[in-house]
């Protein structure tokens, strides 16, 4: 940018002598010559990943062409100009939930995944097997010239060509872990695989300890619904229309239903809260939070238990509880065990449980 002000400035000093000391000829020869001059000169853009404007490719192996280039040179503001957003980001099993990334995390997500890893399997010409580890960054640089083929070529091809090709079918096309997708008669990165292994390093912006203490947040607010309902206060009594007694509730920090729902959807996801709100356990009677005093006993077979985080990707983490199952008669032997999967989802700029329960 600097070089191209001090060239405007320059010519247009030359073009004020000019102006100064000739004639009218001169004076339009002059101006002639400053419209070429700033005409091809265009400002130096700084270096770093800059938005640029969208880029569209009608033919999917030129699309790769510009993909491969980017990825080669780290440039996250060319990789967005294809992106169609929110990009869908799948795991690697149908029981995976969709996630969906948006412009402003698409750096910190890609790069994530570009990083993992797989192992492969490299058949030589003469039948020798060989275990290889490429990360998506090797895939995508190793293969210049990505060969994208129809349905029909792909089925005559040998195991070891398949690895260097890509998949497509009409308007949709798979490159190993990447979908692109014709999205307004342009290609388009739309989605793509995503889920490394629970011991990689995977940045997710939670310690250890700060799940711990979600899981237990979550566990003692899912209690007042399904073990016992939250403190509560009986010098102050509600009866409803259908004779049920309620009592004030005496909790530091939720006062209203209103309260309650903030508290409970800043644990769960929507349809978990809503669900648990629904069942009429707690009400409110003149502005204040009301509950029905109820619980239940924990189950006598339930003996210890053991935590695990198993961090599958930088949006879902999965919290295990395996908890020993005790012989009803003696209650001391363990006889069995039972394993729960509560999944964590990053929901825009929230921890989430997906599905929840009490162990015990």
């Amino acid at each position: 940018m600097k070089k191209y002000a001090l060239l405007i400035i320059f010519v247009a000093i030359m073009l004020l002598g000019i102006v100064a000391c000739g004639n009218d000829d001169d004076t339009t020869r002059a101006l002639i010559s400053l419209q070429q001059a700033t005409a091809d000169i265009a400002p130096v853009q700084d270096d770093g990943n800059q938005q640029q404007d969208e880029i569209n490719f009608t033919d999917i192996n030129d699309l790769w062409a510009y993909y491969h280039q980017a990825v080669m040179n780290q440039d996250f503001g060319a990789l967005k100009a294809i992106v169609n957003f929110p990009l869908r980001s799948y795991g690697m099993r149908y029981t995976d939930p969709v996630t969906y990334i948006s412009e402003s995390e698409f750096e910190r997500a890609f790069t994530s995944f570009l990083a993992q890893e797989h192992y492969w399997i490299h058949i030589s010409d003469d039948g020798e097997i060989t275990d290889i580890v490429r990360t998506n960054y090797d895939f995508i640089v190793q293969n210049e010239n990505l060969a994208f083929l129809g349905h029909d070529e792909r089925g005559a091809l040998r195991v070891n060509e398949r690895q260097e090709t890509g998949s497509l079918d009409g308007d949709w096309a798979r490159a190993y872990d990447e979908i692109f997708e014709v999205v307004n008669g342009v290609w388009r990165l739309t989605a793509f695989f995503y889920a490394p292994r629970s011991n990689d390093a995977v940045d997710i912006g939670m310690t250890d300890a700060e799940i711990g203490a979600l899981y237990n947040k979550a566990a003692n607010a899912f209690g007042w619904f399904d073990m016992e309902t939250m403190p509560l206060d009986t010098t102050y009594e509600e009866v409803d229309e259908n004779g049920m007694v309620y009592w004030r509730v005496d909790f530091e920090g939720i006062y209203t239903l209103a309260d309650l729902e903030v508290h409970l959807s800043s644990i769960f996801a929507p349809e978990i809260a809503s669900e648990l709100l629904a069942g009429g356990l707690y009400r409110e009677f003149e502005g204040v939070l009301y509950a029905i005093g109820a619980g239940r006993g924990g189950m006598l077979d339930r003996g210890g238990e053991t935590h695990e985080i198993i961090r599958e990707s930088d949006q879902r983490i999965i919290y295990r509880v395996t908890v020993d199952v005790l012989d009803l008669e003696t209650l001391e032997e363990v006889v069995d065990t039972v394993v729960y999967d509560f999944a964590l989802n990053l929901v825009g700029e929230k921890w989430l449980f997906g599905n929840f329960n009490l162990t015990r």
